[in-house]
């Protein structure tokens, strides 16, 4: 397939339990405290309409040749929108070093011991905002130009 600046293409991957999401929550606008919330889903898509510079990018991405160690990161794109995701299968939540044993302790009782298990409720309850979401592909992506006449 060749691809051509400002088209739109929907990019997924190519298998099942490969896309990972990472939402970083900062404590107060002041503090270094950091929680990465890490997860993983089955299965999405997303959007991508890559500029000039990034058309040799996607190409290559889209090669057939992977491991899982490919990463195909969205970030690198000026313009790309999240389709959906379904079926976490995964979530991990990664402290930074500024954290103490207990105080980390303390964060993952209280998910654990939340009535859903809602992790963005009790971050938000300790005073931690959403700074940062990113997403990635592993192990190889597919994509297709979008059927805009279906719009």
């Amino acid at each position: 397939m060749s691809f051509e600046e400002g088209k739109t293409y929907v990019v997924t991957p190519r298998f099942k339990k490969c896309i990972e999401e990472l939402e970083i929550f900062q404590h107060n606008k002041f503090s270094k405290k950091l929680v990465t919330v890490q997860r993983t889903w089955r299965g999405g898509s997303f959007y991508v309409t890559p500029t000039i510079n990034e058309l040799e990018w996607l190409e290559q991405s889209s090669m057939e040749v992977v491991d899982d160690k490919d990463e195909f990161a969205l970030d690198n794109f000026e313009e790309w929108e999240l389709d959906y995701t379904s079926d976490e299968c995964a979530c991990d939540f990664h402290f930074s070093s500024e954290f103490s044993d207990e105080e980390r302790e303390a964060l993952i009782t209280a998910i654990d011991e939340n009535e859903y298990n809602d992790w963005y409720e009790v971050l938000s309850e300790n005073n931690f905002d959403g700074i940062d979401n990113e997403y990635n592909i592993w192990s190889g992506i597919d994509v297709e130009l979008l059927d805009q006449s279906a719009e």
